[in-house]
């Protein structure tokens, strides 16, 4: 008599998903006019019950603000469970399809432990002609593939949180904000009005006055009462 044992697998409770999320940590001016050390940091996460294979993530600095403003690139993962390692010849800039690739290899993504199904690059790079008062808005793309070698792709949203609805969706419509540089317009005092000197005195106690503004006279008025 056959003796062996055969179990089912509910495919149905398989679930995959992959998703990004990306945020300025800092902006330092150089010193050089409208030039800035930014450093962003991108969070992946892997969403699913199964692991996500070939995990790969994209950052094209280039759409920030053009190829010739973006140079001192450097990638760090600073939350990096699983031992991955950053590929030599990213530069975010191009010309080769390779110099967009932030990881090296096609490593795997694990969905557990917890603490292992996440990590986050951190990308470092000096933005040349960046005007104050201009949004420079620039996104991050994580892709893998499922248990059966389906594609997966997200692209990241602004902030360190790429599930911003929390339904383990992370490619839902809204969550692909892309992450903004501004730097602020530093507001300016207008010069105040100053009473340089009284013109002359007219009758029952008023006085002709000059209004000067930056040295440059812009009227004349009146004060006083009358008794």
């Amino acid at each position: 008599m056959p003796t062996a044992v055969y179990q089912t697998v509910d495919f149905a409770t398989i679930v995959s998903g992959v998703g990004a999320a990306k945020y300025l940590v800092s902006v330092t001016p150089t010193g050089t006019p409208n030039q800035y050390n930014v450093v962003y940091d991108i969070v992946v996460k892997n969403y699913g019950n199964m692991n996500v294979n070939g995990i790969q993530v994209r950052d094209t600095l280039a759409n920030i603000n053009g190829a010739i403003n973006v140079s001192n690139v450097s990638v760090t993962i600073p939350v990096n469970p699983n031992g991955y390692a950053v590929n030599p010849l990213y530069n975010g800039v191009g010309p080769l399809a390779t110099n967009y690739n932030l990881l090296s290899g096609s490593p795997v993504l694990p969905n557990y432990p917890v603490a292992n199904s996440s990590f986050t690059i951190r990308i470092s790079c000096r933005l040349s002609n960046i005007l104050s008062g201009i949004v420079y808005n620039n996104s991050a793309a994580v892709t893998g593939t499922d248990f059966n070698n389906n594609s997966l792709k997200d692209i990241s949203t602004n902030g360190n949180n790429p599930d911003l609805n929390s339904n383990d969706k992370p490619d839902d419509i809204g969550e692909d904000q892309p992450t903004p540089l501004l730097i602020s317009v530093t507001p300016q005092t207008p010069p105040c009005l100053s009473l340089t000197r009284v013109l002359y005195a007219g009758f029952r106690n008023w006085y002709r006055i000059e209004y000067v503004s930056s040295g440059r006279s812009i009227g004349t008025g009146r004060i006083g009462w009358y008794k």
